[in-house]
């Protein structure tokens, strides 16, 4: 495993990212001791793979469920569509496929109601876990933020929203580690 540390005094905690199957980047405090920041990488590579684990088993766990590919707007929009008609009803503006990798699975717009949902999420997904993105961001047309109100409004919708929130995360996670293991291979041939 190839692990990039970067050490900066602007910051006051270690973090990490998993960038591929094979990478991960630290950062860490510059003024910590090396003792300190080696034991602190450690426990961050540790934690990285008890996390890549539970993400496979959990994915392993919903195989059999129903599975669904987006291949574009065209394709998604009906979908989308059809949750907000069973729901909120809520004033539908765009809707986007975007690429972000570490931030957002998706987004809405308040001012221009625009959703944006992560290309990621999109492919080879349970419906029940594509179906709770979509309404947790159709929730933000009524509810600003992720206070208890939001969170009553998207367990209306979705009770189980807890497990189907870690769900579409690791299928949103495993999606760009496969993609960067993909991108290392095609770099090395």
């Amino acid at each position: 495993m190839q692990v990039s540390v970067e050490e900066s005094l602007n910051i006051k905690q270690a973090s990490a990212r998993q960038v591929s199957e094979n990478h991960v980047d630290i950062r860490l405090p510059a003024f910590w001791s090396d003792s300190l920041k080696s034991e602190i990488i450690e426990k961050l590579l540790i934690r990285l793979q008890r996390q890549n684990n539970r993400e496979k088993s959990l994915l392993a766990s919903v195989a059999s469920q129903a599975h669904r590919t987006f291949h574009s707007v065209d394709e998604l929009l009906p979908f989308v569509i059809n949750i907000n008609n069973n729901t909120f009803q809520a004033k539908l503006g765009p809707i986007q496929i975007g690429s972000a990798k570490y931030s957002r699975l998706a987004q809405l717009n308040t001012e221009s109601k625009v959703m944006t949902i992560s290309s990621y999420c999109i492919k080879n997904v349970p419906e029940t876990a594509i179906r709770y993105l979509i309404v947790h961001e159709l929730a933000h047309y009524f509810q600003h933020g992720h206070g208890i109100r939001f969170w009553k409004l998207v367990s209306r919708y979705v009770p189980d929203y807890k497990l189907q929130s870690r769900i579409i995360k690791a299928v949103h996670h495993q999606a760009v580690l496969k993609e960067q293991a993909a991108l290392s291979v095609s770099l090395i041939s």
